[in-house]
């Protein structure tokens, strides 16, 4: 057994070692011109891709500093600009940002695990909870539903983004037909009869599953982040909470809803993406939140991008989203990415 100040002593110069030899290899954190390829023995694991998901095999051990020191520090920096301009004038008031390469697994936040509110994204969680019961209960997607009370069209009227098509009094609907109306079209009075017909067990189920909170007043007792709610994205590209069928159908909807603004504004026509937008009063009351989150398929390149603003006008807010949307899908599509 060597003396203990001994092995200290050796183990302090093992450790010098490794770092000199870091740094000669140009790993310090100065350098941000390191090229993503000194990662590439860290990639994930995937089957393939199936449609619209990728199921993860293997994820290595990835150093998130690692990913934004040498990686994406030259984009966060852009994004954290186009903020900053944007606040300067009046246009926002705060802005987060979480984004993920969907390929190799790094990823950078602004602001990230600041709370977010939902609104209309509850939406996402609310139909993968009834698609995770239909997996056990085939005949729940076939169920009909009917909307008799008239005054719960009154929820149609809270929406600044108004569905393009309305349920109708008197009418009765499958529970598929309500799980797509309340993706594709943000539809509040679809969702507001699949929350009462099942009492919140579907939301609660995926938040107990996922520890995802998903309302306040119930497990896991917090408020979300908007970090934590790219997970309901990362978990359906994944296929690790619903299979792949029910994964594909939910990701397949969000391809179809009908916002085109914001995360999609930013992008090329015709490149897919999966997505889902909030709106929701902040704590303040007099201000708004606008959130868009959802998958973003570039050529050889999928990634994961939450883009949360507050401000005071929906069209600014939108507009703030459409250009960090513009500013990841430009360094996505570039051509020394790597």
């Amino acid at each position: 057994m060597l003396p203990r100040k001994i092995y200290i002593a050796m183990l302090g110069g093992y450790a010098l070692g490794i770092v000199t030899a870091m740094l000669s290899a140009g790993w310090g954190l100065s350098n941000t011109n390191i090229s993503p390829k000194k990662f590439n023995n860290n990639h994930e694991k995937r089957s393939g891709m199936r449609h619209l998901v990728n199921p993860l095999l293997d994820c290595p051990a990835w150093s998130s500093s690692n990913s934004q020191i040498f990686l994406y520090r030259p984009l966060r920096k852009n994004i954290e600009t186009m903020i900053a301009n944007a606040t300067k004038e009046g246009k926002i008031l705060e802005a987060s940002v979480y984004f993920r390469d969907l390929n190799n697994g790094p990823w950078f936040g602004i602001n990230e695990d600041a709370p977010v509110r939902l609104g209309s994204l509850l939406k996402v969680p609310l139909v993968m909870g009834y698609l995770k019961a239909a997996e056990t209960r085939a005949s729940l997607l076939s169920v009909r539903l009917a909307l008799n009370d008239p005054s719960q069209l009154k929820l149609y009227d809270v929406q600044g983004i108004k569905s393009e098509k309305k349920l109708e009094v008197g009418k009765t609907y499958t529970i598929e037909e309500l799980l797509k109306r309340s993706i594709i079209f943000s539809d509040n009075v679809a969702a507001a009869l699949l929350e009462k017909y099942d009492d919140h067990r579907a939301l609660l189920q995926i938040a107990s599953e996922t520890d995802i909170p998903v309302r306040v007043g119930v497990p896991p007792w917090r408020p979300i982040t908007l970090n934590e709610y790219a997970g309901f994205f990362r978990i359906l590209y994944n296929s690790s909470f619903l299979n792949r069928e029910n994964s594909n159908r939910l990701l397949s909807w969000l391809t179809r809803t009908t916002f085109r603004e914001g995360l999609v504004g930013g992008v090329t026509e015709g490149v897919i993406v999966a997505h889902k937008f909030g709106e929701a009063l902040a704590d303040d009351k007099s201000t708004l939140n606008f959130t868009d989150c959802g998958i973003v398929y570039a050529p050889n390149f999928p990634y994961l991008v939450c883009i949360s603003v507050r401000g005071k006008q929906e069209l600014d807010l939108v507009s703030a989203i459409k250009k960090v949307s513009s500013l990841l899908y430009k360094f996505a599509t570039s051509q020394d990415r790597f």
